[in-house]
């Protein structure tokens, strides 16, 4: 193994051979010399098993939640939840007001639409609902429907011509004008009616 050699006074690196310093001038020779024994660089790794070195795996981080997005997210499903809620209760305030407020409010206007109902449009289903269910239910009023328009006769005008009205009850007498095979009559029509529960139902008619 070589050795260095280096000036005593200035440290510098001396070439073998030589009797002075380079750098200095300082004599080579006895101790004006330093000689450095070379070290061997040692290599921590080497020799060292990698299998057996901890194994690093990154941590995985839950995402933390944004607040301001899950406000919004609330306030839109409260937004649409109350939409829906609103749209809700005007339906059902729309067929309250068509139930009711629709409904004639006169005796003689509910004995007129039912009469209309049965002798010119042939429409049992509205005419049911001027009716109280006990007297005739649909099928019969239905019946009569469909044997009036059978026979042919057309109705011309229906015209109240006398209401008379006492308490919860009342009768109203309707001027029927029809026409059968050319001829035209007129005929009179009594209907008696009943308020139950506000409303004004027929409860026979002839």
């Amino acid at each position: 193994m070589s050795e260095n050699k280096f000036c005593t006074k200035c440290g510098a690196p001396l070439r073998d051979g030589v009797q002075f310093c380079t750098e200095c001038g300082t004599r080579v020779g006895g101790d004006a010399t330093q000689t450095v024994q070379p070290t061997a660089s040692v290599n921590p790794n080497v020799g060292v098993n990698s299998t057996n070195q901890p194994q690093y795996s990154a941590p995985v981080y839950s995402p933390i939640p944004d607040e301001n997005q899950k406000m919004k997210n609330d306030k839109q499903g409260k937004i649409i939840a109350g939409v829906f809620g609103l749209i809700a209760v005007l339906a059902i305030v729309f067929l309250v007001y068509k139930g009711f407020f629709s409904y004639p409010s006169k005796p003689a206007d509910v004995a007129e639409k039912f009469i209309n109902a049965v002798m010119v449009d042939f429409d049992a289903k509205s005419a049911q609902k001027y009716i109280v269910s006990e007297v005739d239910d649909y099928d019969e009023i239905k019946e009569i429907c469909e044997a009036i328009e059978d026979s042919g006769i057309k109705v011309k005008k229906v015209k109240v011509s006398d209401t008379e009205v006492d308490g919860d009850y009342a009768e109203v007498t309707l001027s029927i004008t029809v026409s059968l095979l050319g001829q035209t009559e007129t005929q009179d029509a009594d209907v008696s009616l009943e308020k139950i529960n506000g409303k004004w139902k027929v409860i026979d008619f002839d």
